[in-house]
Parts: structure tokens; C-alpha cells; sequence
């Protein structure tokens, strides 16, 4: 099948310009969100090229963040979308008449059945928890797509799309439009999109080198009303599959944005500062600590030494021209640090990162016994510090995954 561009989009050269301009829009962001992976979310961090099974996580002192991250997904997947839940209904709107509501919300009473029926068998749980740790950095996405239930596919199809595959329109009318570049095994293209148009050199890498990895953008552009999935090969800017939808298969929601930008600011961008510095001091507290507990030493030389190859690390002995007024041969070197001064700083500093990642707001389990009253007013104290998220994630996230997923259906 020979796919064109919709007309309202122009032809494949103003397509690849308009990604372009994406793509340096993004750029601008690049070194902010690295450095976020790096502290908040070391195993995850894609922007930079890793074999797999490489260890990404060697420069972590203080797992505060990066266990923070995965608690504030846990709560904002149980806040909003709890698996296994009901957590909407479809009701009759204030168009109906009054006297007709109750006989039309039975009715409805059944299609939320169906559409929880569906979305609990697809696999939006493990998708959606991905996304909401991209979002604890600045954005999440998701694809929603329609499976081939012939096939044995669920009828809700759900992909979580890393930050760093992901790449953003602009403007007021560019809501839930983007783009995805992601290189993918050339075997699992015609599955992908197993009515595309794959031309005589994709076709050939199919065929002929099916493991070799193929450079796909796979995006999803607004014109004339519809929201269109344009599927190109990057290599040869080749058209291989498109169509067209009323509601957006690209779902992209954020917890904070800063009038302007497109990429939204999540809660670890807010303490990075925190994060940074709490990963230093306890880097600092253990290499004190291991100081303290192995001992540095001096001894006695009898010839010159030179400052500048002494080594200050545990167990080593540093060698002097004299040693007290005793002058043993070897004597413990003073401790010049304080543990309990670092110790403070990193405490403040965690209880920071938590507060921003909603971690621990009744303490931890062994801190003293609390009232009930005071775990209430904890509990509402952090509903009301989240409530401007949580409104935004009603509206970016919760809204087009229902409007989606009955399209789907209907």
C-alpha cells in the first residue's frame, strides 16, 4: 500500500523541518535532564549511549532521590489511576433531561464496565508507572493505540515513551503532538506496523538482516481537526505507514510548567540543588567515617618526604621527621572532621527530597507513635501542597486516556 502525507501537513521536506525544530528545542534541555537522570534516576538515564548491563549507578552516595522517584510514581498511579479500580463513571451530562439521567446513567453503568474490563487487561499499570517516573524529572508520554484482538493483542495497547526518545511541538494548538526517534531491530517493523509501505531498502534490511537496528520517527501531528501518525523510515525520509484519528494516540501530561516551554519542570528539578548537595555530604560522611574507622597514621622518617605524594585514605601511614615529644615510631593521626555536623546537613536535606517527592509524609516507621489527628492533618497538608498537580494531571493525563480509550471502543 502506497501511503501519502495528509494535505494539511505539507509534504515530507516541511514534516522533517518541523522535526528538526523539534529536535532543537529539546537540545536545549538536554544537559538539565542528563543531569537529573544522572542523581534521580542513574539505571534509566538514556541520553548518553550504555552497553546494557553496564552499572550506571557508581557515582550515587545518597539513594534518597532515586528511591524517592519510585515512590512518587507508586502515588500518583494510586492518587489517580489505582490498578485493579474503577476510578471514574461514565454519567449522563446536564444535557440530559433530569427525568431521563437515572435511566441513562444504568445504562453508562455498563460501558465503565467494559472500558475498566479493557484497560485491566492491557498493560497500562506497568506502562503508565514508567511514565510517572519520567514525570518526577519533567514529562511523561504515552502511546495509546488500538491492539488486534485477532491476534491475541489486548484492545488497549499502551507504550511508555522515555524522555529521551521524546520530542515536543510548540504552541497552544500543539497539545498531545510530538514526535519519537528510536532505533529498533529491523524484524520487529513489519509487526509494528504490519500494513506499512517498508520500500526496497528497509525491505531488504527485513528480509536480509533482520537484527540489525533501523532509525524510526514515529509521530503524531495535528492538522484540518485530526490528530495524524505519520511513521517514517529516518534514513530515506520514507513514508511507511500513517493514519488518522479524532483524539490523540500521543498522550503527554507534566505536574508543573513554565509559561512558555513545552518540557514541564517535575519535583526533582525543584531540588536538584538538594539532591546534589546530599549526594556530596554523604559522600563526604563516608569517607570520613571510613577515616575514623580504619585510622590514618604517622611514622617516624628518617629521610625526607614530599607533601605533595601523601596519601590521607584508611589504613595509610603518612611518614614524618618527628613524632611528639615522645617520638614513638608510629602514632594515630587526629580525626579534624565531624560526623554529626555532616549528618544534620544530610538529614534536612532528604527530609527536602521527600517532602517534593511525597515520601514519607507521616515519618518513618520508627520515629515516635503519632495521633491520629495528627496523621490527618499531614495527609491533608500534602493534598493540599499537591492539589495544583494533581489538577493538571487531570486535565493532561486522565482526560485523554478516557476520550481515547472510547474512541477505541466506540
Amino acid at each position: 500500500m502506497n501511503y501519502t502525507l495528509p494535505t494539511g501537513l505539507g509534504g515530507m521536506e516541511a514534516v522533517m523541518k518541523r522535526f528538526g525544530k523539534a529536535k532543537e528545542r529539546r537540545e536545549l534541555w538536554r544537559s538539565l535532564l542528563q543531569e537529573a537522570y544522572d542523581f534521580a534516576m542513574p539505571q534509566k538515564e538514556i541520553f548518553n549511549f550504555h552497553s546494557p548491563g553496564q552499572t550506571k549507578n557508581r557515582h550515587i552516595y545518597d539513594s534518597t532521590a532515586v528511591m524517592g522517584v519510585r515512590t512518587y510514581a507508586a502515588r500518583i498511579q494510586s492518587a489517580h489511576t489505582p490498578p485493579w479500580k474503577q476510578w471514574m463513571n461514565f454519567v449522563a451530562g446536564t444535557d440530559t433531561p433530569i427525568d431521563e439521567r437515572d435511566g441513562l446513567n444504568k445504562q453508562l453503568e455498563e460501558s465503565t464496565n467494559v472500558f475498566f474490563a479493557h484497560l485491566d487487561e492491557s498493560d497500562y499499570s506497568n506502562q503508565s508507572t514508567e511514565s510517572d517516573q519520567d514525570l518526577a524529572i519533567s514529562t511523561g508520554a504515552l502511546f495509546f493505540e488500538e491492539g488486534n484482538e485477532l491476534e491475541g493483542e489486548p484492545l488497549f495497547k499502551f507504550t511508555s515513551i522515555p524522555l529521551g526518545q521524546l520530542y515536543l511541538e510548540s504552541g497552544e494548538g500543539a497539545k498531545n503532538t510530538g514526535w519519537r526517534e528510536h532505533d529498533i531491530p529491523a524484524r520487529l517493523v513489519p509487526l509494528m506496523w504490519p500494513e506499512g509501505d517498508f520500500g526496497d531498502d528497509l525491505g531488504k534490511k527485513i528480509e536480509k538482516s533482520p537484527d540489525e537496528k533501523v532509525k524510526i520517527i514515529n509521530a503524531v501531528l495535528k492538522a484540518d481537526g485530526l490528530f495524524h501518525q505519520v511513521v517514517i523510515y529516518g534514513p530515506k525520509k520514507q513514508l511507511i505507514f500513517t493514519q488518522s484519528f479524532t483524539t490523540s494516540p500521543l498522550i503527554i501530561y507534566r505536574s508543573n510548567v513554565v509559561p512558555g516551554e513545552s518540557y514541564g519542570r517535575g519535583p526533582v528539578l525543584d531540588v536538584l540543588a538538594d539532591i546534589r548537595t546530599a549526594n556530596k555530604v554523604k559522600e563526604y560522611i563516608l569517607k570520613n567515617g571510613a577515616l575514623q574507622m580504619t585510622g590514618v597514621y604517622t611514622a617516624k622518617s628518617d629521610g625526607s618526604w614530599n607533601p605533595h605524594t601523601v596519601t590521607i585514605a584508611p589504613g595509610s601511614i603518612i611518614p614524618v621527621g618527628s613524632n611528639s615529644s615522645s617520638d614513638p615510631s608510629i602514632r594515630p593521626l587526629e580525626n579534624s572532621g565531624r560526623l554529626d555536623v555532616g549528618q544534620i546537613i544530610l538529614e534536612d536535606l532528604q527530609a527536602n527530597i521527600n517532602r517534593a517527592l511525597f515520601a514519607n509524609p507521616l515519618g518513618e516507621v520508627d520515629d515516635p507513635v503519632k495521633s491520629a489527628t495528627e496523621q490527618m492533618l499531614r495527609t491533608q497538608e500534602m493534598l493540599r501542597t499537591s492539589g495544583a498537580s494533581f489538577g493538571r494531571l487531570n486535565t493532561e493525563k486522565i482526560k485523554p486516556i478516557v476520550e481515547r480509550g472510547v474512541e477505541i471502543l466506540a
